[in-house]
């Protein structure tokens, strides 16, 4: 990875680590950022729970931009990079309450440790997905990550 990916996030597949990771439904997860370049944000996410059941979403939008709905969950979310190498997400999920994501890249850009929390009504909830670097995004030369 270049000088410029390691400071945003890389385009390109993740591939959560359950070992390190702390889910509140137990699962896989693999996360797609399509593109990051500083301004905007696209990515895809695909969550397979124990039971098979699978859940695909994708976002796009602005850094500091408003908040836009995260497709294929109803949620609303905006971006913002508090730092080098890090993003915030913040937003509503329908039926649970507001939530907070807050992602650091780690191991010079080959690991993303995102901790969550979710304010619902009964209580705080947390989580924590740790995703591993896959690969550059499909079609894509490794050198373009």
């Amino acid at each position: 990875m270049d000088h410029k990916a390691r400071r945003l996030i890389p385009e390109g597949i993740w591939v959560m680590n359950q070992a390190r990771s702390r889910r509140l439904i137990p699962g896989t997860h693999t996360l797609w950022i399509v593109r990051n370049d500083g301004e905007e944000m696209i990515f895809a996410s695909v969550e397979t729970e124990l039971t098979g059941a699978v859940k695909l979403t994708s976002w796009q939008g602005r850094y500091d931009g408003p908040p836009v709905e995260v497709i294929g969950s109803g949620m609303m979310a905006r971006v913002t990079a508090p730092d080098i190498g890090e993003m915030l997400i913040t937003g509503d999920i329908p039926g649970m309450g507001a939530f907070s994501e807050h992602c650091v890249l780690l191991d010079d850009g080959l690991r993303l440790r995102c901790t969550g929390r979710i304010e619902t009504p009964d209580g705080m909830l947390e989580y924590v997905d740790d995703f591993d670097w896959h690969s550059a995004s499909p079609g894509m030369p490794a050198s373009a990550a």
